[in-house]
């Protein structure tokens, strides 16, 4: 089935590139980007054009989100205050994902969220749920896109509640995989939840079926020691010298399939394995913002050292501890923020960080781009008043961070109005 869709479009080229395509149509058929053509130039049949517009002109139109690391169990907590990572887990995060337990709870919750997900134009991610099977099917059966999603594992240093044995999770990892195959992601929620018994068999588990694995890195420096301090009560670190990461590696846990959410605090060493693993990194500068930001205040990534090893990331709304679902509002804390420190950013590099590059960088092929053969997945903006696509991201970008949830007028997925 063919479809042509007429509309102003920006399409993320590199950091440094977008292109701009001003009064220009978007052939699709059959799901996929037939290609680009300048309006005053096509010569073919007029009834199958839709016109994108509003009352001030041509919507403008780019590709659909991709979010590289979320909790969607945590929407709910989102908005309480955060002033330590631990203590916030404890007292807001920990108690929320216990109803996950209840699958009237997991339905309903996963209706509302992945319809305000799909609202914010965030097709495709990885994210995290709890520990209960109801949080990934259900997950799965209410999301519009391609995800990456997996259970949380907890089997130390976690309320009761929560904690499960290594039996629990061979099977539920078992019957996951089974269910989800490749869209299912080993997700140990960080070292400290777990110990080196069952992180090698997270290991070999994500090795045997060949699947992403994800979890958290060196968030904050009291994060760091007090994972340290616990693994030296195992035989194999007492009295060693290791980094956080070590952890992860010696289990089997680091390599091209495995993302890490923050790394702020990174030793040389730990990018020297990012390098040498060419394991990726999720920057996450929404949640990590200072408090009066609504963040954790955990720092910020510097990610000009991870380009110069050549060591692959892209951006991510950490919701909870991100106050935004929008890929926008993370953009926006993007750039401002190494801006504000005198690194050389704009909107191109968080557009791009935020759509093509971060799909691929989950082996997410021909998605997050308007690019021939590629999945005609796309958000329409309202009409611009500047005609070239950094212009018009700044504009949006400046724009208040509450009005972000509430700024795309649709969007489409495989060539399919979806709101």
């Amino acid at each position: 089935m063919r479809k042509i869709y007429h509309a102003n479009f920006i399409n993320p080229k590199s950091d440094t590139k977008a292109d701009y395509f001003e009064n220009s149509l978007l052939v699709v058929e059959d799901s996929k980007i037939v290609e680009i053509v300048d309006y005053s130039n096509y010569t073919g049949e007029t009834k199958d054009i839709v016109k994108l517009q509003d009352s001030d002109g041509l919507l403008t139109v780019m590709p659909a989100f991709c979010d590289t690391h979320f909790h969607w169990v945590q929407d709910p907590v989102s908005d309480m205050d955060k002033e330590n990572l631990l203590a916030w887990l404890e007292q807001y995060v920990f108690p929320e994902e216990r109803k996950f337990e209840d699958l009237d709870y997991a339905k309903a919750k996963a209706e509302f969220f992945f319809n305000k997900l799909k609202r914010s134009g965030t097709f495709y991610g990885a994210m995290y749920a709890s520990i209960h099977d109801n949080s990934v099917v259900e997950a799965f059966n209410s999301s519009v896109g391609d995800f990456l999603i997996g259970n949380v594992v907890m089997t130390d240093n976690s309320p009761e509640f929560l904690k499960r044995d290594l039996s629990y999770y061979d099977g539920l990892l078992t019957n996951m995989y089974q269910k989800f195959g490749k869209n299912y992601v080993v997700t140990p929620r960080f070292a400290l939840s777990c110990n080196p018994k069952i992180m090698t068999f997270l290991g070999d588990f994500a090795k045997k079926h060949d699947l992403y694995m994800q979890t958290h890195l060196s968030e904050t420096i009291n994060e760091i020691n007090i994972t340290r301090d616990y693994y030296q009560s195992f035989d194999q670190y007492k009295d060693k010298q290791y980094d956080y990461m070590d952890l992860y590696d010696d289990c089997g846990l680091v390599h091209e399939k495995a993302i890490f959410g923050h790394c702020i605090h990174l030793t040389d060493h730990e990018l020297d394995l990012f390098e040498s693993s060419k394991a990726k990194i999720a920057h996450c500068p929404t949640s990590n913002a200072p408090i009066k930001e609504r963040g954790l205040g955990s720092g910020l990534l510097d990610y000009t050292v991870l380009d110069q090893r050549g060591i692959d990331w892209a951006l991510a709304s950490d919701i909870g501890a991100g106050p935004y679902i929008s890929m926008f509002d993370v953009m926006k804390s993007f750039v401002d923020q190494h801006t504000a420190v005198g690194r050389d950013t704009d909107s191109v590099r968080a557009l791009y960080r935020s759509t093509k590059h971060a799909t691929e960088m989950l082996g997410m092929k021909s998605k997050g781009a308007l690019d021939p053969e590629y999945s005609a997945d796309f958000i329409c903006l309202p009409s611009a008043k500047k005609s070239n696509a950094k212009d018009i991201l700044d504009d949006i970008l400046a724009l208040p961070r509450d009005s972000f949830n509430e700024l795309i007028v649709s969007a489409y997925y495989q060539g399919q109005k979806v709101f």
